[in-house]
């Protein structure tokens, strides 16, 4: 019996381990209307208008491959375009050169459709 005890403990113990050692959560995906508003080195930035009527830039720092290829972002042709994007956001945990842990968001375009 105490060892069908210290064998659920220590699969607990894996158990828990395992679980805090995630780095990264990712949240289901997001769909938002938006301007275009060009390429910076940081990412790429789109204005959207909230229920409110204020206008925040939002900057998606990663972008999918077949999205980036079908529609030229790195150009300026289509800044000003209203487009459609789905993105999900990822909470990263990065650690610093002090060793201190850092929440980052991450946006990523995974959809992207232009509208009228």
């Amino acid at each position: 019996m105490k060892a069908k005890n210290k064998i659920a403990l220590v699969l607990v113990g894996v158990l828990l381990l395992t679980l805090s050692s995630f780095k990264s959560i990712t949240q289901e995906p997001l769909t938002i209307k938006a301007v275009y508003d060009g390429v910076e080195d940081y990412g790429y930035n789109f204005i959207h208008t909230n229920n409110e009527g204020d206008e925040r830039t939002i900057i998606f720092q990663e972008i999918k491959e077949d999205v980036l290829a079908s529609f030229d972002l790195e150009s300026d042709e289509l800044i000003g375009e209203n487009f459609k994007v789905t993105y999900t956001s990822t909470t990263v945990t990065e650690t610093d050169e002090d060793g201190f842990d850092d929440e980052v968001e991450v946006l990523t375009i995974i959809k992207l459709e232009k509208i009228k």
